[in-house]
């Protein structure tokens, strides 16, 4: 069904059907003319092609890592809670955890009419916030610190901190950190430098502890505390950058016969669900994801319709989920 045939049943022209449909002036008697024609039929307009006639079209690019995450999924909920009710769609693209696959997914999404962007970014270097910056095209950035664009981020350096402070408070003394890039500001470097602020406090240096560099997955942290306990370093303490790395770590400990909490603590950052099916349950910093999806959508509609809004940065809190596992 087109405009043209709606027009015909209505008896009336297509620029009165075109009007009706872009809430132009039209006289009341043809608006309820057309209004019954459309609900009979149930037409539904080509909202696509109309919104390229104006330029732009309610549709926002959103960028991610990974799509088989638990933090990328709550914060996609959050984003999805704002943009539907607005009536905006979403174009998706996965990078996996490549910088060079977001650059081109950014390029391409700018080169549509988009009315905005939000990246779940894996990194904040110097070269890509100039890089963010250089776009006209509204973006918001989500899980790291950017100067050049409005950003929505967590407290990554602190929860690290108070779980490691926790840790001490066990009388731990000997640790392992089971960590990621340094080229992901938020996860690499942001959670590490935690770990070490609270262990300088407690007189611990670097130098005294292991680390391991894993990628995000289980299967990663599970082979790098084998590698740990087959190379016979004593440690009575994990902490981990993800909970996914974490649980991982922690089956590789239940296979050696290793008790936790009462020989070693481990935990992580993220709360996933997994958690809930580990023994012992894995005692976790609980990032707001959906919110920092809520908030990151809020911003990018605030952009589109006033582009000379200041940046926004955001920082998240947490709360620390006990689990049994320190």
């Amino acid at each position: 069904m087109t405009v043209k045939e709606i027009a015909a049943l209505a008896h009336v022209s297509p620029a009165a059907v075109s009007r009706y449909l872009n809430g132009g002036p039209l006289s009341e008697q043809k608006r309820e003319v057309i209004r019954r024609v459309i609900e009979e039929t149930g037409f539904q307009p080509n909202k696509l092609a109309r919104d390229l006639r104006r330029g732009t079209v309610k549709q926002i690019g959103l960028i991610v890592p990974r799509l088989y995450s638990n933090a990328a999924g709550e914060i996609a909920d959050g984003i999805h809670s704002v943009l539907l009710e607005k009536g905006y769609m979403t174009v998706l693209g996965s990078t996996g955890f490549s910088d060079e696959t977001e650059a081109e997914y950014l390029r391409l999404m700018a080169s549509y009419p988009l009315a905005g962007v939000i990246v779940m970014a894996v990194s904040a270097s110097e070269a890509k916030e100039k890089l963010y910056g250089s776009y006209s095209l509204p973006i918001v950035i989500t899980g790291q610190n950017m100067r050049t664009v409005s950003s929505i981020s967590h407290e990554d350096e602190q929860a690290m901190y108070d779980l490691t402070q926790r840790m001490l408070g066990r009388d731990r003394k000997h640790f392992v950190y089971l960590g990621v890039d340094k080229r992901d500001d938020a996860v690499g470097v942001n959670r590490y430098n935690g770990f070490l602020k609270a262990l300088a406090g407690a007189g611990i240096r670097e130098e005294d502890t292991c680390f391991r560099r894993t990628d995000f997955t289980a299967e990663s942290g599970y082979h790098r505390m084998q590698e740990i306990l087959q190379g016979g370093y004593a440690f009575d303490a994990v902490l981990c950058a993800t909970d996914m790395i974490a649980l991982g770590a922690l089956a590789a400990l239940r296979e050696a016969g290793i008790k936790v909490p009462e020989e070693v603590s481990i935990a992580g950052i993220g709360n996933e669900w997994a958690n809930r099916t580990s023994v012992p349950r894995l005692t976790s910093a609980r990032f707001r994801q959906f919110d920092c999806g809520r908030i990151a959508a809020e911003v990018l509609l605030e952009l589109i319709e006033d582009r000379e809004q200041p940046k926004r940065t955001v920082k998240l809190g947490y709360t620390i989920e006990e689990g049994g596992s320190i």
